[in-house]
């Protein structure tokens, strides 16, 4: 949600639109009894804090009717809660030693193998939080699947970190193990020359697919997002398997036919200032990157396609939010509208979105190589 005046009262008319008149029909067909309405994780809304989520839930909460009640829930470490200001209001603050009993019994059912030390292990190590728990278990089980790590190694590697459900320490874990498992492949292949330059292009490719996923304006399965990168020296597949515990857990399904999801905890994580530059995501870098794919996708495509669709919708939106506020040039982005104008496919692109805003944004941007033709409508 936007700040502004004018924004907040759009976006509170329209909270009591699609929130309290329903609330308030429901609550009288209940009668006396209690309406609970449920808002989970609201701390994962983009802009929770600094938007006005907090004020419009407080009005929202206002104007309910006696017998309706909202339980919102957020991680502890976030604003948002102690925001939300409300007659009658109450902030009730969950430790996670509570639920340290929830969480080993979550532990010993989805790893039935491990010692009752090891499972002690790890329930210490997640500190009554499901989403370390849940991120180390599907980490566990999919080194021991790729035969990379026997069952006593991983929680050897486990034993390592510290104590109190600190996720990101997990996370930086994870990602140096990544990080590992190439420069072993190169070792195990007995390739010595070009490691260094092998390794950085890894990394390359390790912030280019993280950022887009998380610039990406609509979800994709991973056989479209193999579509829409259309890379050939780095397994796409591979690498989503490699990192399944942070991107797809919880599923069996073939890996292509799946929905990446990246928890909130995973993208701050990869945002933090103090990341190391190799695995940090700048978002001005990954919208650039996705404006890239997206119009490689609409100059050398010929045909209709979801992930054709998408480029042509949005390879514009992503090169403003790129450029910001800021000049930004990139030749393969001039390249690539110098070809779109030569190509069959331009009064495709044009009749797939609306081009006049496209070449709005090219000249916000500052772009000008790109002329309006007799070709688009």
């Amino acid at each position: 949600m936007k700040t502004g005046d004018h924004t907040d009262a759009v976006d509170e008319q329209l909270a009591k639109v699609l929130v309290v008149a329903p609330v308030q029909k429901i609550s009288e067909q209940c009668g006396t009894r209690t309406v609970v309405i449920v808002i989970d994780a609201v701390d994962e809304l983009q802009s929770a804090v600094t938007g006005n989520v907090p004020l419009i839930l407080s009005r929202i909460a206002s104007q309910l009717p006696a017998n309706a009640k909202f339980i919102i829930t957020s991680r502890p470490d976030r604003e948002i809660i102690p925001a939300i200001n409300a007659p009658k209001c109450k902030h009730i603050q969950l430790k996670a030693d509570d639920s340290v009993k929830d969480v080993t019994a979550f532990i010993r059912t989805k790893l039935t193998w491990p010692t009752d030390d090891q499972v002690k292990t790890l329930s210490d190590k997640a500190d009554g939080l499901f989403q370390y728990a849940q991120t180390a278990i599907e980490w566990i089980g999919g080194r021991i699947a790729a035969n990379e790590m026997s069952r006593e190694d991983v929680f050897d590697d486990i034993q390592r970190l510290g104590v109190g459900g600190k996720v990101d320490e997990l996370y930086d874990h994870i990602v140096d193990r990544w990080r590992k498992i190439g420069i072993d492949e190169k070792a195990r292949g007995g390739r010595k020359l070009k490691q260094d330059q092998d390794q950085s292009k890894r990394l390359e490719r390790f912030r280019q697919i993280i950022g887009l996923l998380v610039v990406l304006r609509q979800p994709f399965c991973i056989r479209d997002l193999i579509e829409l990168l259309k890379i050939n020296d780095f397994g796409v597949a591979q690498f989503f398997e490699q990192m399944r515990s942070v991107l797809i857990p919880g599923t069996d399904s073939s890996i292509q036919d799946v929905v990446p999801r990246m928890h909130k905890s995973f993208r701050d994580y990869i945002r933090r200032d103090d990341l190391p530059e190799d695995f940090r995501i700048n978002e001005n870098q990954a919208h650039l990157f996705a404006a890239q794919v997206c119009l490689r996708v609409v100059v050398k495509a010929r045909d209709s396609g979801r992930v054709f669709d998408y480029a042509c919708n949005q390879w514009w939106r992503h090169l403003e939010q790129a450029c910001g506020n800021e000049l930004v040039r990139d030749k393969e982005i001039s390249h690539l509208l110098e070809e779109l104008q030569k190509t069959s496919v331009f009064k495709g692109w044009c009749n797939k979105t609306n081009s006049w805003n496209a070449f709005g944004v090219l000249a916000k941007v500052g772009w000008t190589c790109m002329k309006v033709s007799g070709g688009c409508s």
